[in-house]
């Protein structure tokens, strides 16, 4: 997602409001909020993880409150979700968000 010039720190100051919330919902592995390490108004990347698709439906419930607040602050409204399986490879316990 790409914040509108100037925003990227109230973009993540927005998305770490959510996650004390985003933490708390059944069926969610993984959530973690990234950024360039060398472009300090580049594109912030969300990551996301659950365990069903009907707590990605949950979950894309309980964002759509806050979907107009997100867009306000981003150049262009945000790209849908891109939903993944996840590939098991080796086995590594780091490979996994999840069982």
């Amino acid at each position: 997602m790409q914040a509108k010039a100037g925003q990227q720190g109230q973009l993540i100051k927005f998305l770490r409001g959510l996650a004390v919330s985003m933490h708390a919902e059944p069926g969610r592995l993984h959530y973690s909020v990234h950024r360039a390490i060398d472009d300090e108004e580049g594109p912030v990347t969300v990551i996301q993880a659950y365990s069903s698709l009907e707590a990605v439906e949950e979950h894309g419930a309980w964002m759509s409150t806050h979907i107009p607040t997100l867009i306000s602050l981003l150049a262009e409204p945000p790209a849908p979700p891109v939903l993944l399986e996840q590939v098991r490879l080796s086995g590594h316990p780091l490979e996994f968000f999840g069982s």
